[in-house]
């Protein structure tokens, strides 16, 4: 039995420590694995604007699991669907853009979570689980415990929504 892989960044935020965050924008896995030894807390992944492809960024997730780093995928607007793909590659965190009000980020925490948190579609037979070595019941429950979503707020209008989207569950 393996366990699924813990998230530095959560364990860092339980114990209201800082994390250190930075971001890659050159296409060579060598990067995020060399970023990931030097004990970065994470390494946060553009997929809205890179033209890095899903494929691409499990050869970068793969990489930076030689070393301590999480992953944290930035996904376009909407792409809900995409989302759980990124999660099943191993990254721990979702950076989802624009959000414009609470539903939407409920939306995002639905589609991010398994159930009773959500309603994302199960697999575990990837990086994620790790290929299916974990228990089904303990999988779930890890993954719900270990993801953890950022919700960034981007356009003027929605400040006025912002304290009600913090107040989402699983934001």
């Amino acid at each position: 039995k393996y366990p699924m892989r813990t998230s530095t960044i959560k364990a860092k935020l339980k114990r209201n420590e800082p994390v250190l965050l930075t971001t890659l924008h050159l296409a060579d896995p060598s990067l995020f694995e060399m970023t990931s030894l030097l004990g970065f807390d994470g390494i946060w992944l553009d997929l809205e604007h890179r033209c890095f492809s899903v494929e691409m960024a499990a050869q970068f997730a793969r990489a930076a699991r030689a070393g301590s780093s999480d992953i944290m995928i930035r996904p376009a607007k909407g792409e809900f669907m995409r989302m759980g793909r990124i999660l099943e590659i191993g990254s721990q965190g979702i950076m989802y853009p624009r959000c414009d009000n609470a539903e939407e980020a409920r939306q995002v925490i639905r589609w991010a979570k398994f159930a009773p948190l959500g309603q994302r579609g199960i697999d575990s037979g990837n990086a994620d689980n790790p290929y299916c070595l974990m228990p089904l019941v303990d999988y779930l429950q890890a993954a719900n415990e270990q993801t953890f979503i950022v919700i960034q707020i981007e356009d003027p209008q929605a400040i006025e929504h912002a304290e009600a989207i913090a107040a989402v569950e699983g934001v």
